[in-house]
């Protein structure tokens, strides 16, 4: 018996992603600001002045890991994970929760459809990541 379906359209997905299992936790390490840093410097640009605090967001953040532990160890600054997959956000928000870690919140979205959970959330943020990146040109 072949466990696997032979057409495509019987996995649940959202904007092509598959939808019914959730992803696996994981950090990703390409993300962090001190590798943004490290970037700009190797391309010959200096990184943002990060010490009154900034504002960090992640689309498809899955599990929320790399945001929660990034918020961890910068508290100063603010960070959002965006993700289409309740679940994902759900465990995010848990994780964070658990461990104590104020400066994070996670947002469910679905940016194909335009179905956010809490979009009041999300214009806030769009509000807030535009005014930082305004201060910072």
């Amino acid at each position: 018996m072949d466990c696997f379906p032979h057409d495509p359209s019987q996995i649940p997905q959202i904007g092509g992603y598959v939808a019914d299992v959730p992803y696996v936790r994981n950090f990703i390490r390409h993300t962090a600001p001190a590798w943004l840093d490290h970037v700009a410097l190797v391309s010959g640009f200096a990184p943002p002045e990060r010490d009154s605090g900034f504002a960090w967001c992640d689309l498809g953040c899955g599990q929320g890991v790399t945001a929660a532990i990034l918020a961890a160890t910068h508290p100063k600054a603010s960070f959002h994970g965006i993700d289409a997959m309740p679940v994902h956000i759900d465990s995010a928000r848990r994780f964070a929760s658990e461990a104590g870690i104020p400066n994070v919140s996670f947002h469910a979205a679905d940016f194909g459809s335009g179905s956010v959970s809490n979009p009041s959330a999300l214009a806030d943020l769009k509000h807030s990541l535009a005014l930082r990146c305004d201060h910072a040109s």
